[in-house]
């Protein structure tokens, strides 16, 4: 049993409440889902029966931030791709100009501009958004 668990066991015996355990170790930083989890772990030290485990109760459902955050994030990705694309063939009709083609240099330069401005803004936000999603399923 971690120390965590054991301070819930010590906090259980001394007639503290599971919402008192709880909000005490919130106020010590802990999110609730720990919190939860320690107090489990404490109770079931304490010789508490756990529930047998059921099928699927590690799954979640999706909320609407989660599904909102995952068509962002989809969104995101399309405009990194898109951005990558058109700033590689940018540099490379600028590094190796076509003599026969009909791109002048300042539209060459703007569809540059444009794909590395839209790389500015949508790749740290794919970052953010990616970071997030996996700190929601981990």
């Amino acid at each position: 049993m971690d120390e965590l668990a054991k301070y819930a066991g010590v906090r259980v015996r001394a007639g503290a409440s599971c919402a008192q355990i709880e909000a005490e170790l919130a106020l010590l930083g802990w999110n609730p889902e720990q919190a939860r989890h320690a107090l489990r772990d404490a109770l079931i030290g304490l010789g508490a029966p756990a529930a047998p485990a059921r099928a699927g109760a590690g799954l979640q459902p999706s909320s609407a931030l989660d599904v909102g955050m995952s068509l962002f994030g989809i969104a995101l990705l399309g405009i990194v791709a898109w951005a990558l694309i058109h700033l590689g063939f940018g540099l490379a009709d600028k590094a190796f100009p076509d003599p026969l083609g009909h791109a002048d240099a300042p539209s060459l330069d703007r569809s540059i501009h444009r794909a590395m401005a839209s790389l500015l803004i949508a790749l740290p936000g794919y970052v953010l958004v990616m970071r997030w999603w996996f700190a929601r399923c981990a």
